[in-house]
């Protein structure tokens, strides 16, 4: 649940800094989204094959951050 909270204001984060930017924030609110969601399924998939049991849920929500933080690097660097 808290991550959708963070995923909601990461994506409003990311909506002013395109708009800061003069960039149409659609484009990279999707980004934010699907960075977040691939990296949140790697993360479990690869928390699954090693074998962790219930830590793959753990370690699937720090890869969705992880990849949070990619789209929000990419947002603010862009030009």
């Amino acid at each position: 649940m808290i991550e959708l909270f963070a995923l909601i204001y990461l994506c409003r984060r990311i909506k002013v800094n395109a708009l800061e930017r003069g960039r149409s924030p659609v484009l990279y609110i999707i980004l934010t989204l699907i960075i977040w969601l691939g990296m949140e399924i790697m993360g479990f998939l690869i928390g699954l094959s090693l074998g962790l049991g219930g830590f793959a849920y753990i370690l699937a929500l720090v890869f969705g951050v992880l990849g949070g933080l990619i789209s929000y690097i990419l947002t603010s660097s862009s030009n």
